[in-house]
């Protein structure tokens, strides 16, 4: 109902807002920048906009139009194996809200994965580091048995801080935010910040809703100097995920920006 009010009834402030969002604006900063008189600290101000609301959802004044879609509806079928599918199912489970049903399931999920599947590079990592027994060797060997499964190089660069399988995960999946963010994360902890920058971009570009890489580009921001970006990204990071860790690191961005320039 709000975004279809926004659309509805205030265009022009709802564009603002979306474009203080896109250039990585604070999301509560950007909402009173774009509606003052809705300010989210103020209940009377709450209350004027569900009395707006209501008024809209009442009132059956809508604007609509039709539109000719155009859609690619190609697809690609392909057989997946039951490993594969456990691997799937882990995506599901580890969303579950209780902690302990929750790593009790991955772990097991994982453990099946690597049972039917014994040569899966992923499902091997995983079932070695749930039980701490991670064997950098084997995980290689596993790798190179499977050149075209880009979860194994992301895995193995991951652990290894190899730039080359990170790339090579990258190069066989390039819509994975996950391996974008990790090359991203090793270009810019090697001071290679200009490198990094636009590979952090497209990892957010494809997981916008990820603290985790709203964090890596700040990292990127700071290091090249570009304090008010890196400032308001981490704000963002840690309004996404509140969470001890994600505080200590806008600590370290702020710490960063504050030290005197080499």
């Amino acid at each position: 109902m709000l975004y279809h009010w926004l659309w509805n009834q205030r265009s022009k402030a709802f564009a603002d807002y979306q474009k203080r969002l896109a250039d990585s604006g604070d999301p509560e900063a950007a909402w009173r920048g774009a509606f003052p008189e809705f300010d989210p600290s103020s209940a009377d101000a709450m209350a004027k906009l569900d009395a707006e609301l209501d008024r809209y959802r009442t009132g059956g004044r809508f604007a609509f139009y039709k539109v000719q879609a155009e859609a690619d509806s190609r697809f690609t079928e392909a057989a997946i194996s039951s490993s594969d599918l456990h691997l799937l199912l882990i995506r599901v489970r580890a969303n579950w809200s209780s902690k302990e049903d929750r790593d009790q399931a991955v772990r097991a999920t994982y453990a099946e994965a690597a049972t039917e599947d014994a040569g899966n590079p992923a499902a091997q990592y995983f079932r070695m580091k749930s039980a701490e027994k991670l064997d950098v060797n084997a995980l290689r060997a596993a790798v190179n048995a499977r050149p075209k499964d880009w979860r194994g190089w992301l895995v193995l660069g991951q652990e290894t801080n190899e730039e080359a399988a990170l790339r090579k995960a990258v190069e066989l999946n390039p819509e994975s935010a996950a391996a974008q963010n990790a090359l991203a994360w090793l270009l810019v902890t090697s001071d290679r910040a200009r490198e990094a920058l636009p590979i952090a971009n497209r990892a957010l570009d494809l997981a916008p809703w990820s603290a985790g890489y709203v964090d890596t580009l700040a990292e990127v921001a700071a290091r090249l100097g570009k304090c008010g970006e890196a400032r308001m990204l981490e704000k963002r990071a840690v309004a996404t995920q509140p969470t001890d860790d994600m505080r200590k690191r806008q600590a370290e961005i702020e710490q960063r920006c504050s030290a005197p320039p080499k």
